[in-house]
């Protein structure tokens, strides 16, 4: 006997997928429901493949509108009829609430349709409502989570950058919050400055005090010398390759980001995927425009997507402090809430990680976006 499941199409294709991809409920056949809404969004067709890469039939089904819900049912019916010898499912997750009563109550009606819904990490009945609920043990990967919504993988790296460089990272880790940090966000500033993808090595002029005094003695002479990520010539800092102009650039700190979740993912089997510099683009099926982002680290934790947006950019033009109405942390909040809204909504959960201290404002602003911030000295911890 067959599964067949029934669902609505929405925006949170989850409620959709990790149901037909459980083992005991594991769907043959998924039907979608679709409205012209959520066709033209595109996450019909977004279901529609990480269901068939997962070697499930897909039929989608075209309604003329949310409102219409005795249209809705006449299809469920239609549905049913071809599948009399076959074990048929209503999901009753996802869709307007409106269609989920219409759906179920055409369910309950029939003698041989099984209602389920899935709640937090569980599927549960509705219908016959006697039966255990069903753990989620589906484990989802970050380009299956992104693929469900119609974001397309361009890269990811699954490896931390050079590894042998992690003490360093520590050592400038440790200076965060203290009178040293700024030799950071400077640094930050010339490896950003001397960025150039067609050019290797890539350099770029440091101001005359640089090239003695403080910052050279306790950052340019560690890159240069202690760790060769650099070399010095004719008053031009210059990085051997982008790898390690990149690191210098703030990568370090993503890299520590990446390698502490690595470790917890070990101890943690809930971590279910985690990878960093994931560039991906979205899909504006309205405007048939692609939009590029990055992610600097993304992590799969029970089926939850969550984001790490990492900065040790404090400067401006020429090292210049930058202004508040500038603050860095500020514009990451918002970058990083709009990223989440097209990566799952409520379900996505953010968190910046700052070298700089952030404001207090923008440590009460960062939840009321669902947005952890760690900034300054916590970010030794």
């Amino acid at each position: 006997m067959n599964n067949i499941h029934l669902c609505i199409v929405s925006d949170q294709p989850l409620a959709n997928l990790l149901p037909a991809m459980i083992a005991p409920i594991k769907a043959s056949k998924v039907y979608l429901l679709c409205t012209p809404e959520q066709t033209n969004k595109g996450n019909d067709q977004a279901q529609t493949n990480v269901l068939k890469d997962n070697n499930i039939n897909v039929e989608t089904i075209e309604l003329c509108a949310a409102s219409d819900f005795v249209g809705l049912q006449d299809q469920l019916q239609k549905i049913q009829s071809q599948h009399m010898e076959d074990r048929v499912l209503m999901n009753v997750t996802g869709g307007t609430k409106p269609m989920s009563i219409a759906a179920h109550e055409w369910a309950y009606s029939s003698e041989k349709v099984e209602v389920i819904y899935l709640l937090d990490q569980e599927v549960i009945w509705l219908h016959p409502a006697n039966k255990a609920a069903i753990p989620v043990d589906t484990k989802l990967t970050l380009k299956q989570f992104l693929d469900a919504h119609d974001m397309t993988v361009q890269s990811m790296a699954r490896d931390a950058i050079m590894s042998d460089y992690s003490e360093l990272a520590t050592e400038w880790k440790n200076l965060a919050g203290g009178n040293d940090k700024w030799l950071i966000s400077k640094l930050n500033f010339y490896a950003s400055e001397a960025y150039n993808k067609n050019a290797s090595p890539s350099c770029v002029a440091l101001e005359n005090k640089d090239q003695t005094g403080h910052f050279y003695d306790a950052v340019l002479e560690r890159i240069c010398k202690r760790y060769p990520l650099a070399t010095i010539t004719n008053g031009k800092l210059c990085f051997h390759n982008e790898e390690e102009r990149f690191f210098c650039n703030g990568g370090w700190l993503e890299n520590l980001v990446f390698s502490e979740i690595k470790q917890l993912q070990q101890r943690y089997p809930q971590i279910t995927d985690v990878a960093r510099s994931v560039e991906i683009n979205l899909h504006q099926n309205r405007t048939k425009e692609t939009i590029n982002n990055e992610l600097d680290v993304a992590v799969i934790v029970n089926q939850q997507l969550f984001v790490f947006e990492c900065k040790t950019k404090r400067v401006g033009n020429r090292g210049n402090a930058i202004k508040e109405k500038e603050n860095q942390v500020q514009h990451m909040i918002y970058k990083l809430a709009g990223i989440m809204k097209e990566l799952g909504g409520i379900q996505t959960k953010g968190c910046v990680v700052s070298f700089d201290e952030a404001r207090p404002v923008d440590k009460k602003r960062g939840p009321l976006f669902d947005i952890d911030v760690i900034s300054g000295s916590t970010i030794k911890d």
